[in-house]
């Protein structure tokens, strides 16, 4: 069992370190014409996987050796820990990756897969809800992307998109 303390500790070192060297490449990318997703997923995803890792030291790694008569206990609270250790990495790659850069007559948004597609702000749709912008594609009315009213710079979008800006619907 100590193979997987040693395992586990291995992962949250090289998930950390990556992370780190992605926040530093990026931060010197930032102006004000990026746009990225609200800094709550980060801290959020941050401190998830922190307090799993801390929950799986302190409480898997000890009861482990004191029921040896069922080990699969052990395994499924691992693989829980694990998974849900997983889902909180997602939500920092996910604010890492995505990204809108705003140009004069495009955007070139990039995905969490980090997939770029280039837009036209004339083939756009927006639809300015309560708390977000929705925007789609003008032929097919497919959704292209939605940001928060949470992220930073934000209105930089709703600026440059406001004289190309069609009514939807």
């Amino acid at each position: 069992m100590n193979l997987f303390k040693y395992v586990f500790i291995a992962l949250t070192i090289i998930v950390s370190t990556l992370i780190r060297k992605m926040l530093i490449s990026n931060k010197k990318k930032s102006s004000n014409l990026i746009i990225k997703q609200p800094k709550l997923y980060l801290y959020g995803g941050i401190i998830s996987f922190v307090l799993f890792a801390i929950t799986f030291a302190v409480l898997i790694i000890p009861l482990v050796p004191i029921a040896p008569h069922d080990p699969e206990d052990g395994y499924v609270v691992f693989g829980f820990i694990t998974f849900l250790s997983f889902f909180s990495v997602g939500y920092i790659i996910y604010y890492i990756n995505w990204s809108i850069v705003l140009y004069d007559e495009y955007i070139v948004f990039t995905n969490i897969f980090g997939i770029k597609q280039t837009i036209e702000f004339k083939n756009c749709l927006v639809d300015v809800k309560s708390a977000r912008i929705d925007v789609y594609n003008e032929k097919d009315k497919k959704k292209l992307f939605s940001v928060s009213m949470l992220s930073e710079c934000w209105v930089n979008l709703a600026n440059k998109m406001n004289p190309f800006v069609k009514e939807s619907k």
